[in-house]
C-alpha cells in the first residue's frame, strides 16, 4: 500500500511538473513579442487606455461625452489593474489565459481518467494561437480578454455539472468563479448575448437532473443559479456607477437607452428603392453604406429634434466621409451612427446624460410617430440589434452559405498570425505608461501635417495618399478654425481644412502623392510629396488664388534606427507554433468529430440499457460546446451578410477557443475510451497507469 501511494504521489509531481514546464514555455513564447498600438482610435483602442487612466486618476470613466460609455468598463478596469500593480497588461492576459487553462483541464478531470491526456488538453489550450497572434494577444485593447473568459465561464458551469452532487462548500468556487466572469464578459463585450443558450442550458440541465437523481437537498438547487445572479448583479453594480456619476442607469449608451432606439429607427427606414439597388450591385461589391446620406435626410425631415441639430450632423457627416476610401459621400459600416452622436455633441448635447438621453427619447419618439402616419416608410425584414441592419429572409440563406467556409477557416486558424507592426499615432507614451510592454516607434515611413481647403464652397473635398492609382492612406480633414480665422472667416471650407498622415514603407522619393477629390469624385489637385514641401520651402504652401490653397505645417521622414530585426526573430517563433495549428488542427478537428459520434453511439447503447448517464455527461459537454460554436459562427456570418465583414479573426475570435474546448475534450475522451478498449481486448496490460 505505501509503494502504490508513493507511486501515485510520484505521478501526480511529475504531471504537477510537466504543466509546469509548458507554463514557462508559454510565457517564453509571447512575453516579449511587441506590443501593437494603435493610438489615436477613440472610439476603440485608446477609448480602453484613456478609460484607464481615468480609473487610476479616482474619475470612474472621466467627463461626460460621445465617447464615454460607447464600451463595457471591464477592458478597462483590467488594464489600470495591470497598471497599478505594475504588470503589463498583455502579460496579465497571459497570466489570466494560462490559470483558465488550468481551470479547464481541472474542471472536465471528472470525464477523462488518463493524467497524460489532461496533459494533451493542458497543451493544446495553453497555446492557442489567438492567445499571441497580433490582432488578439499583441494589440493594446480588449480583444484577447475574452478568450480566458470564455474558456472560465465554460469550465466552471461543466466543473458544477460533474460535480453537481457534491457539497455546496466545494461547489461555491466554481459557482463564484463562473458568475463574476460571465459578469465580466457582460461588461468586455456589447455582442455578448451569443453565450446565453450555453449558460441558460448548463443552469437547466444541472438543476433538471440534479432534482432527476433526488441526491441532495432541493434547495441546492438556488447554488446552481447562482452564476447567473452574480453576473447580473456585476452588470448592476456597472449600471450604478454610471448612474452615480452621470445620473443615468446604463452600462452603455450605445447599445443601450434612447441612443439604441435612434439608431434602430435610422435601420429600419426604407431606404431609396434605386440607390439602395445600385449599392447592393456587383459595382458596389463587398462595401457596407448601412445607413444613406438620403435616410438620414429623411430622418432629419420627419423628427423636429433631430432637424434642431442638422447642420452639425450634417457636417459630421461630411468629416466621416472624408475618411471613408469610396469618395461617394456614403458612410461605411457603421459610421453613420458615430458621426451622429459626434454632430449632436457639437450641437451642445453629449455635455449631460441624462439630457442626452432626454433628446434621443423625444427624437425616437417622432420618428416612431412618423412610422405610424405614414411620413416615413418602415422597410421589411427585423432587428436583432440596433447597431446592425434589419435581417431580411434573404439574409439567413447567404448566412447559411457563408458558414462552410468560414468554419474551415476557423478551424485551420487561417489569417492568425503574430506581427511587427509599428506604433502608430500621437499618444504612444500614454499607452505605453498605462498598458506597458515592449513596441516599435520606428520604421521608413513620412509624417504630415497641415491645412487644404477649395475655396468654393460648395466643393467637399476628400484627400488621400497614393502611390501611383493605388490608394495608400486616407487623409481626413478635422476642424481648422484657426485657418478660417487666419483668412478673415471669408471661406467656409476653412473651417473644416486640417489634416495630419503617419504612413509606414514610403519615403519622400517614392513617389507618393496627396490627390484631393471632389464630392462626385473627380481629381481637384494632386501635392506630390518630395523635399520641395517640407516647411520652410516656398513649395510648402501655395494654391491658385480663388480656387485651392494648401500650407504644410510639418512633412519629414521616420527615419529612426529601426529595431524590427530583433523582434523579426520572436515573431518567426511564434508563428512556427501556429503553423503547428494551422496544419494539424483540421485533422484533430475530424478525429473530434469520430470521437463526438462514438459518444453520441455511447449514449444510444447506454440509454437502451437503462444507464445513460454513463456517457451522457461527455456528450451534453461537446453537444453544448458545438452548438455554441455554430451559433456564433452564424451570428458572425449573418453580420457579414448584412452589416460588416465579420469574418475575421479579430471578430470570430470566441469561436476558436470553442472549437479548441471541443477538440480537446472529445479527442482525450475518445483516446480514453479506446485505451479502455484496448485493456478489455489484452492489447494493453490492466495494470498500465493511464489514471490518477
Amino acid at each position: 500500500m505505501l509503494r502504490e501511494n508513493y507511486s501515485d504521489n510520484k505521478w501526480q509531481v511529475t504531471v504537477v511538473i510537466a504543466l509546469g514546464i509548458l507554463i514557462l514555455l508559454r510565457f517564453a513564447l509571447s512575453t516579449r513579442l511587441p506590443v501593437y498600438i494603435i493610438s489615436d482610435s477613440p472610439h476603440d483602442d485608446a477609448w480602453v487606455v484613456k478609460r484607464a487612466l481615468y480609473i487610476l486618476q479616482g474619475r470612474w470613466l472621466g467627463p461626460y461625452d460621445q465617447f464615454t460609455l460607447i464600451k463595457g468598463p471591464f477592458s478597462p478596469l483590467l488594464m489600470a489593474f495591470a497598471s497599478a500593480v505594475g504588470v503589463t497588461f498583455t502579460g496579465l492576459n497571459t497570466a489570466l489565459y494560462c490559470f483558465a487553462c488550468v481551470v479547464f483541464v481541472a474542471a472536465v478531470r471528472p470525464l477523462i481518467k488518463s493524467q497524460w491526456l489532461l496533459v494533451f488538453c493542458f497543451g493544446v489550450l495553453l497555446f492557442n494561437p489567438l492567445s499571441y497572434a497580433i490582432e488578439t494577444g499583441q494589440r493594446i485593447y480588449r480583444n484577447g480578454i475574452g478568450q480566458w473568459e470564455i474558456l472560465l465561464i465554460f469550465a466552471c458551469l461543466i466543473a458544477v455539472f460533474l460535480r453537481r452532487d457534491e457539497e455546496w462548500k466545494k461547489l461555491l468556487k466554481w459557482v463564484l468563479v463562473a458568475g463574476l466572469t460571465l459578469g465580466a464578459f457582460f461588461l468586455t463585450r456589447e455582442d455578448a448575448a451569443w453565450i446565453y443558450p450555453f449558460v441558460f442550458g448548463a443552469v437547466i440541465f444541472t438543476v433538471a437532473v440534479f432534482l432527476l437523481e433526488k441526491k441532495g437537498a432541493r434547495k441546492k438547487v438556488l447554488l446552481f443559479v447562482l452564476p447567473l445572479v452574480i453576473a447580473w448583479s456585476v452588470s448592476g453594480l456597472a449600471a450604478l456607477a454610471n448612474y452615480a456619476r452621470y445620473g443615468a442607469l446604463l452600462v452603455n449608451d450605445r447599445n443601450g437607452g434612447n441612443y439604441a432606439k435612434v439608431a434602430g429607427d435610422l435601420h429600419a427606414i426604407a431606404p431609396n428603392e434605386e440607390e439602395d439597388r445600385f449599392y447592393r450591385s456587383e459595382i458596389e461589391k463587398g462595401r457596407y453604406f448601412n445607413i444613406y446620406v438620403s435616410t438620414m435626410e429623411k430622418a432629419l425631415a420627419a423628427s423636429p429634434t433631430l432637424n434642431s441639430a442638422s447642420q452639425p450632423i450634417r457636417a459630421s457627416i461630411r468629416q466621416w466621409a472624408g475618411w471613408g476610401e469610396h469618395n461617394n459621400g456614403q458612410l461605411w459600416t457603421d459610421h453613420m451612427l458615430f458621426a451622429l452622436r459626434d454632430g449632436v455633441r457639437e450641437a451642445g448635447y453629449y455635455r449631460s446624460l441624462p439630457e442626452t438621453e432626454a433628446f434621443f427619447g423625444k427624437v425616437h419618439q417622432e420618428l416612431q410617430a412618423a412610422f405610424e402616419n405614414g411620413s416615413l416608410a418602415k422597410q421589411g425584414g427585423f432587428s436583432v440589434s440596433p447597431l446592425i441592419k434589419r435581417v431580411h429572409v434573404s439574409d439567413v440563406g447567404k448566412s447559411l452559405s457563408l458558414m462552410p467556409q468560414a468554419t474551415l477557416d476557423i478551424i485551420g486558424f487561417r489569417g492568425a498570425s503574430a506581427e511587427v507592426r509599428p506604433a502608430t499615432g500621437n499618444h504612444i507614451q500614454s499607452f505605453s505608461l498605462i498598458a506597458g510592454g515592449e513596441h516599435i516607434t520606428s520604421r521608413d515611413g513620412i509624417i504630415g501635417a497641415g491645412w487644404a481647403f477649395a475655396v468654393d464652397d460648395r466643393i467637399r473635398l476628400n484627400a488621400g495618399l497614393y502611390q501611383q492609382d493605388v490608394l495608400v492612406a486616407t487623409v481626413p480633414f478635422v476642424a481648422g478654425k484657426d485657418v478660417f480665422s487666419a483668412f478673415n472667416f471669408k471661406y467656409k471650407n476653412a473651417e473644416l481644412s486640417r489634416f495630419s498622415f503617419d504612413i509606414d514603407k514610403y519615403g519622400l522619393q517614392s513617389g507618393v502623392s496627396m490627390r484631393f477629390y471632389d464630392q462626385n469624385g473627380k481629381l481637384f489637385w494632386e501635392l506630390p510629396l518630395e523635399k520641395e514641401l517640407a516647411v520652410g520651402n516656398p513649395a510648402a504652401c501655395g494654391g491658385k488664388e480663388g480656387v485651392f490653397h494648401y500650407c504644410f505645417d510639418r512633412l519629414t521622414r521616420a527615419d529612426e534606427p529601426s529595431l524590427r530585426g530583433y523582434y523579426d526573430k520572436l515573431v518567426k517563433r511564434a508563428n512556427r507554433v501556429i503553423r503547428v495549428y494551422q496544419e494539424l488542427m483540421p485533422y484533430v478537428s475530424v478525429l473530434a468529430c469520430l470521437a463526438y459520434l462514438a459518444a453520441t453511439i455511447s449514449l444510444v447503447r447506454d440509454a437502451r440499457k437503462k444507464q445513460a448517464m454513463n456517457s451522457f455527461p461527455v456528450w451534453l459537454l461537446l453537444t453544448g460546446v458545438a452548438t455554441t460554436f455554430a451559433l456564433f459562427v452564424f451570428s458572425m456570418c449573418l453580420i457579414t451578410a448584412t452589416s460588416f465583414h465579420a469574418l475575421h479573426y479579430l471578430y470570430t475570435a470566441p469561436a476558436y477557443i470553442l472549437h479548441l474546448m471541443f477538440c480537446v475534450v472529445s479527442v482525450a475522451w475518445g483516446g480514453d475510451a479506446f485505451l479502455e478498449m484496448a485493456k478489455r481486448s489484452g492489447l494493453v496490460r490492466p495494470g498500465a497507469r493511464v489514471r490518477s
